[in-house]
């Protein structure tokens, strides 16, 4: 988020967090929408950071993501159920794997 941030300069005096919490959802909002408007950012991200092999597998798949409104129906610390509101589909991830569970159309 800082990164995107700091490129774009979504949000003034934003400084560089180390936790969403307390941000402000407005504040973490127009960030997240300038990413999703251009994933490209995420390879920028990684050409300039110093990632270790294990994060830079981790921020590599965030190039995956799923743009759409979930709903949280269960998380737990082995696993999190969520409910995609616009596709109707349930999703859900298990130790960092994810995938399609069921279709509610």
């Amino acid at each position: 988020m800082v990164f995107v941030n700091n490129q774009y300069n979504i949000v003034p005096d934003f400084g560089n967090p180390v936790s969403p919490l307390g941000l402000g959802s407005n504040n973490v909002y127009g960030i997240r929408t300038k990413l999703w408007e251009n994933s490209l950012i995420i390879d920028k991200y990684i050409k300039t950071a110093n990632l270790n092999n294990e994060n830079l597998k981790i921020v590599s798949s965030w190039k995956n993501f799923i743009k759409n409104d979930f709903m949280f129906i269960k998380e737990t610390s082995k696993f999190c159920i969520m409910l995609d509101l616009k596709e109707k589909l349930l999703y859900e991830e298990i130790k960092k794997e994810k995938g399609i569970i069921s279709s509610l159309q």
